[in-house]
């Protein structure tokens, strides 16, 4: 397989993890107007700070990468499709979106899992921002409500195969790479983008993600074959 480089809702989420060990704290909650935070910096580590907030129907994420550790990360922050001229474009959506059977909304900056239900030809890997040692990436998106689910590999073919939605919890994840001498990185088709590719990139990649806080968001969850990671 081929790889390819009303009411005011905040939502403030933070994760440590080096490795694919990392462990979660306890699950705090939040009810209406409320902000809370976390934070559990260690020297020589990646981290993620996270925020959702949702007003007026637009629903805006904000997050903050914090490259503690001794090397280069590369972030797979940058989503593309192909265009109607065969090219590579921006995403139609900032993330990927996912609606679990319980309500739980997952926003992803990263790689998408390989369908189970179809085969594929080519493995799509988003391009990827380079975050230096000691240095922090952050970036913001919004989102409309009803926000549509979104798969790369699943685009929507038939509008009336997705029914509205209240999610009960939102979470943000974010996958990196960590550099080391065998990873190969180009300039990508998208400016400012970089292109990675390892014979074992999915063994590499580290994901990090925010703790789920209860929210309540509208959705239009998909009910064809579409799949979630």
């Amino acid at each position: 397989m081929k790889h390819l480089a009303g009411p005011i809702l905040i939502l403030t989420l933070s994760l440590t993890m080096f490795g694919c060990d990392g462990k979660l704290a306890g699950r705090p909650d939040i009810r209406g107007d409320s902000k809370m935070e976390e934070s559990n910096q260690e020297a020589g580590t990646v981290s993620l700070e996270a925020t959702l907030s949702l007003q007026n129907g637009t629903l805006t994420a904000e997050y903050r990468i914090k490259n503690r550790s001794r090397v280069p990360i590369y972030v797979f922050n940058r989503l593309w499709e192909f265009g109607t001229d065969g090219k590579y474009a921006p995403a139609p959506q900032p993330a990927y979106i996912l609606l679990g059977e319980k309500g739980e909304l997952h926003l992803v900056k990263g790689i998408p899992a390989v369908p189970k239900s179809k085969r594929v030809e080519l493995k799509i890997v988003p391009f990827a921002t380079k975050v230096e040692a000691g240095e922090e990436l952050s970036e913001k998106f919004e989102l409309r409500e009803p926000i549509s689910e979104y798969n790369p590999y699943f685009p929507m073919d038939k509008p009336d195969t997705t029914e509205l939605r209240k999610t009960e919890s939102a979470y943000l994840s974010i996958d990196y790479v960590a550099e080391t001498e065998d990873l190969e990185v180009k300039p990508a088709a998208l400016e400012n983008g970089l292109s990675i590719w390892h014979p074992a990139l999915a063994e590499k990649v580290r994901r990090l993600s925010s703790q789920p806080r209860a929210s309540i968001i509208s959705v239009m969850r998909r009910s064809d074959s579409f799949e979630r990671f």
